[in-house]
């Protein structure tokens, strides 16, 4: 007797189901920007194909974890820029500069290696400040936030876009 079940589970992502709850999401949210997380797989629904279905749905950035996973969104074609959300090798800022996708800030070194990288190739960076608020992963801890904007005015290849953390505790104050 021969197996034809190989797969006895499956998934089926229904992309139509998150074109509409991005709709909801912008109608309770109207005056915001989106990004849509896609690190991990997308969590599990598949990192090319949740792309490509959200790529014309005018998000601001594709969320992950990781420049090869940026390179895969890029490799796609996609127009959404890549958002690498964590610390980045400092042998993998040369792909985020020269490629034009977003990154985490966190710390100075970053700062000035980006800077150097974005002279170097004649780019301006684009970088968003990780507030380390509790998780321990990554990130500008809340007392070097002050005074901040002084040490990073004369990083004339930066721009700073937005500030970000990744809460540990949701629910608590």
């Amino acid at each position: 007797m021969q197996d034809t079940s190989l797969y006895r589970a499956w998934a089926e992502i229904d992309t139509d189901a998150m074109r509409h709850n991005l709709s909801v999401v912008r109608r309770v949210l109207p005056e915001h920007r989106q990004m849509a997380i896609v690190k991990a797989e997308a969590y599990g629904h598949g990192l090319e194909g949740v792309a490509k279905a959200l790529d014309n749905e005018d998000i601001e950035f594709f969320g992950v974890a990781t420049p090869s996973e940026a390179a895969r969104i890029h490799a796609l074609g996609c127009k959404t820029v890549p958002f690498i959300l964590g610390p980045c090798f400092p042998e993998e800022r040369e792909a985020i500069v020269q490629n034009g996708w977003r990154a985490a800030l966190s710390s100075m070194e970053e700062a000035e290696h980006f800077n150097s990288l974005g002279k170097l190739f004649g780019k301006k960076v684009h970088l968003h400040i990780n507030v380390d608020t509790g998780m321990g992963r990554a990130g500008l801890l809340p007392h070097d936030i002050p005074g901040l904007a002084d040490h990073l005015a004369p990083l004339e290849n930066l721009h700073i876009e937005g500030i970000f953390s990744h809460l540990s505790a949701a629910a608590d104050d």
